[in-house]
């Protein structure tokens, strides 16, 4: 919709400058007394030996008879004075057939209002029922006038052109910004980048595709032009269509890669489009209009217009509104003042300037114009390659100068980091992980490693930090303290490299609804280097294992959410990463596709890739995870394996006996029981059920004696079964976040 705004907006320019009447010529004037009454005046015409039926000609201004017109008019004057001329603007005077008509020399054209009710009394005694009505055009004041209305023409009319044209392009523009930023926001450019894509490459892509966006836009104001061209002033600008095309075609180049310097300002698509199109409006409206006020000859500032113009070129939005203007201007007093001799001596005269060759860089010309756009175009790349390059390596360390020395194999400074990936070197280093935004800390001194064919799940509360972590580890958004390595690739140093080194599956679907199932793992194949003839059955073998295969050639758009999941776990597999990084990949899976994607998981993890996930479903983790670590207000509160931190966090063991009640009742297996775990521990005994007992030994009782005499138990008779366990993930969590 908004390539059509330039269009539509062009439509109401040459319209107005149609409808308009031309500016700097004047109306026509009416030479009856309407014009007079219309301003609140009221008038009285004097009249001598006018018979009465003729009276009713000269309405809407009274008539008062008079005996002798010629001495009354002295008489009058005397005993009125300034009241005089403005109630009396004519008389008239008949003697026989003759009429005579006196006029107020004091009011503009009362001669010939004189003359108009004279000729129209004399001409219905002639032809009774007959009326006439004249008008004026008044006459030039000075012979320069002709200049200096054509030039005051084709400043208006250039003026309305510019402003709706530019107004349309300028937020045609801004619409570019919102895929970028969309991209950032929903993981789409992370995707692209883990998958081995080049920053630079996917720039330059984004910007060859929306040059040819833009383009048909352009055609379409172009051939508007073409199609008004009827129009003298559209058929000269015309004369310029090669000046139009490098101007225009200059500053798409230009105007592109300033959006996208933008586009790192926002978050959100629709901000982005309105803040950005606000942006260019207000960079080439305010500028021009202050320039083309500053350029009228009544206020003398010339000197500071030609000024502000140097200065001005600087603005990219600036040198495409002035550039049109001044390819319209010149276009059009060029005809002008070339027309003749004497039109060239005018526009000598009123210092109307214009310019033979439109391409110089004096005045006039767009050669300035484009010179600045060329240059612009060479700083706006600069800028968004430097955007880029600092976003890609570097680091913030500004809060936490210290770093603590962990106990994590990591890579040291001196390591090659573009040594081949050795076994024996974690897939993923984390140590002393800090993000800091301005007083609040999200991440403080993380440190752990995930080794090849193993599988960590980060866990905590809502606000723990674990996507923060992921964001920093994936690139989305710089470390503030301590360092991150996949395949001893530093995330900070070399973070390209680091980028290609793993899968990565988003917490929220960064897929194109444009797109098929299909064709999205084709292009994440194509940018992880598959080569091309394998692609097209590494798609169905990923889409046959997630269970998809029948989505493959649907859009995404009408994907389920939980088909979307899959399709976004089966992009992080992609050519077998060294590590996945999974941020909560079940989520709005039923219980079969879970389990399924869990076998899927499974899979990858015996073929030795690493594995970092979070999760919500301690039912996943322990079918899932070799290691979990709970991370409490941006801080590792624990890190180990199930066990360990079961025998780490748990407060007791629980041992659950079943006893027959037609052998023994519950106060005698009570007694029973204290005397036989005497001598390992002091038992808590409670009742639960008819013909069960429910006891809790301190968590430091040895494992192996707690069975021995569980079993001998059981031989003896006494009890029919047993129970050991410890505190469940879901219980040693609850009590790591309680006050969180």
């Amino acid at each position: 919709m908004q390539l059509l705004t330039p269009a539509v907006l062009l439509i109401l320019s040459l319209i107005q400058i149609q409808v308009i009447p031309e500016i700097g010529g004047s109306p026509k004037l009416d030479l009856s007394m309407l014009p007079y009454v219309s301003n609140g005046q009221s008038l009285t015409t004097p009249v001598q030996n006018l018979e009465e039926e003729f009276r009713s000609f000269l309405e809407p201004s009274e008539t008062v008879a008079v005996k002798n017109l010629t001495e009354w008019i002295p008489n009058e004057l005397t005993k009125m004075r300034i009241e005089f001329n403005n109630r009396y603007i004519f008389g008239l005077e008949k003697n026989s057939s003759r009429y005579t008509g006196f006029f107020n020399a004091q009011a503009y054209h009362a001669a010939g209002t004189a003359v108009l009710y004279t000729d129209m009394i004399i001409a219905s005694e002639v032809l009774p029922g007959s009326t006439i009505e004249t008008s004026i055009f008044p006459l030039p004041k000075h012979n320069s006038a002709p200049a200096e209305k054509k030039r005051i023409n084709v400043s208006m009319q250039g003026a309305i052109i510019v402003f709706n044209t530019t107004f349309g392009i300028m937020i045609m523009f801004a619409a570019f910004a919102m895929l970028p930023v969309k991209e950032r926001k929903v993981g789409v450019a992370t995707l692209q980048r883990t998958s081995g894509a080049s920053i630079y490459t996917l720039w330059l892509a984004e910007y060859c595709w929306d040059i040819l966006n833009t383009l048909p836009s352009f055609m379409l104001l172009y051939f508007m032009f073409l199609a008004m061209k009827n129009l003298t002033s559209i058929q000269y600008l015309l004369d310029y269509s090669g000046a139009l095309f490098c101007l225009s075609f200059m500053f798409i180049l230009v105007q592109l890669p300033f959006v996208y310097c933008l586009s790192f300002l926002f978050t959100e698509p629709a901000s982005a489009l309105s803040y950005i199109s606000s942006i260019n409006l207000v960079l080439s409206m305010a500028p021009f209009i202050t320039k083309i006020i500053l350029r009228v000859p009544a206020f003398g500032l010339m000197e500071t217009s030609w000024l502000l113009n140097k200065i001005f070129l600087i603005l990219p939005q600036y040198n495409f509104a002035q550039g049109v203007f001044d390819l319209y201007y010149n276009a059009n007093v060029l005809q002008f003042c070339t027309k003749s001799i004497k039109n060239e001596g005018l526009c000598e005269t009123t210092g109307i300037k214009f310019n033979r060759n439109i391409y110089s860089m004096d005045d006039i010309g767009v050669g300035r114009y484009l010179l600045a756009m060329f240059f612009q175009w060479i700083v706006s790349f600069t800028v968004l390659f430097s955007i880029e390059y600092f976003r890609a390596n570097h680091t913030y360390k500004t809060c936490f100068k210290s770093q603590k020395t962990g106990s994590q194999n990591v890579p040291k400074n001196n390591e090659n980091p573009l040594l081949p990936i050795r076994a024996s070197k974690p897939a993923l280093t984390i140590q002393n992980l800090h993000k800091l935004y301005k007083n609040f800390t999200a991440v403080h001194d993380v440190s752990f490693d995930v080794q090849f064919g193993e599988c960590i799940a980060l866990l905590g509360p809502n606000g723990a930090g674990k996507t923060t972590t992921f964001k920093m580890i994936t690139g989305e958004i710089p470390i503030t303290g301590g360092t991150a390595a996949i395949s001893g690739f530093d995330v900070g140093k070399n973070r390209l490299e680091a980028l290609r080194q793993f899968g990565y599956c988003p917490q929220f679907d960064a897929l194109l609804d444009v797109l098929t199932g299909g064709e999205h793992l084709q292009l994440y194949s194509r940018l992880r280097g598959i080569p091309e003839s394998e692609i097209i059955e590494a798609s169905k073998i990923l889409l046959r294992l997630l269970g998809i295969e029948q989505y493959a050639d649907q859009k995404v758009l009408g994907y389920s959410g939980g088909t979307k999941r899959k399709l976004s776990v089966a992009i992080a597999m992609i050519g077998g990463p060294p590590l996945l990084i999974l941020d909560e990949p079940s989520c709005g899976l039923d219980p079969s596709a879970r389990h399924k994607l869990w076998s899927v998981i499974k899979r990858a993890q015996n073929a030795n890739i690493a594995i970092l996930l979070t999760s919500h479903s301690m039912e996943e983790c322990t079918a899932l995870c070799n290691k979990l670590a709970i991370i409490v207000d941006g801080k590792l509160k624990a890190i180990g394996t199930q066990q360990k931190l079961k025998s780490q966090f748990s407060n007791a063991v629980e041992v659950t006996l079943h006893f027959d009640l037609e052998m023994f009742n519950f106060y005698d297996i009570k007694i029973l029981l204290r005397n036989r775990f005497k001598p390992l521990c002091q038992i808590k005994i409670q009742q639960h059920g008819m013909n069960t007992i429910r006891c809790s030994c301190p968590k430091t009782v040895k494992l192996f004696s707690l069975f021995l005499v569980l079993e001998k138990l059981k031989k003896e008779g006494k009890i029919t079964g047993f129970t050991v366990s410890q505190a469940t993930l879901e219980q040693i969590f609850m009590q790591l976040t309680r006050n969180a």
